[in-house]
């Protein structure tokens, strides 16, 4: 998978290679420019839309969702599945930042991540995956078939290098509004 970064100093576009799904965890905190904490995120991997400069966009839109402001419910999974019609989305990943997510958290997570996969099948693609980010590490859907990994074995990827290589720092904790 390739993802191309609009992150460059001078506007131009840059390359990264995804070499795997779970690097998205990695590219996610540096596309938003903090670490997230308590949100959903989906991130477009492919979609049917143009970037400003008309030219066929690879990655993006990225939808973020403050939990701490709208927790998960059906209407969270409402506003992902019009996210996923709106930009006629093929490709994503889906994930759930929690520092300890209940058990009800992961059921409605669970299901969000079915409507996404659902949305992205109407547009001749694929949920590519769905993770559950914790503070002591991830976890990939469903959980009962995935042990939790350590932060430490998406660190050492190239893609991590590249980006930090390229200068891009995300804010070390949540976003805070000004």
């Amino acid at each position: 998978m390739r993802a191309a970064n609009s992150s460059c100093d001078n506007g131009s576009m840059e390359t990264l290679t995804l070499h795997s799904p779970e690097e998205t965890l990695v590219l996610i905190p540096h596309l938003l420019g903090f670490h997230p904490e308590h949100h959903l995120v989906l991130l477009s991997l492919e979609h049917g839309g143009t970037d400003a400069s008309q030219q066929r966009s690879r990655i993006g839109p990225i939808v973020t969702i403050d939990l701490n402001d709208h927790p998960l419910s059906p209407e969270v999974g409402a506003s992902v599945a019009r996210a996923i019609t709106q930009f006629r989305i093929r490709a994503a990943v889906i994930v759930l930042y929690a520092e300890s997510p209940t058990r009800e958290m992961i059921e409605y997570f669970d299901l969000i991540g079915d409507l996404a996969a659902e949305g992205t099948r109407a547009y001749g693609g694929e949920l590519f995956a769905a993770y559950v980010a914790e503070d002591d590490g991830w976890r990939a859907m469903p959980l009962l078939l995935n042990k939790k990994r350590p932060w430490s074995d998406l660190e050492s990827r190239p893609l991590a290098a590249d980006l930090i290589y390229s200068g891009s720092a995300p804010y070390p904790g949540p976003y805070v509004p000004p």
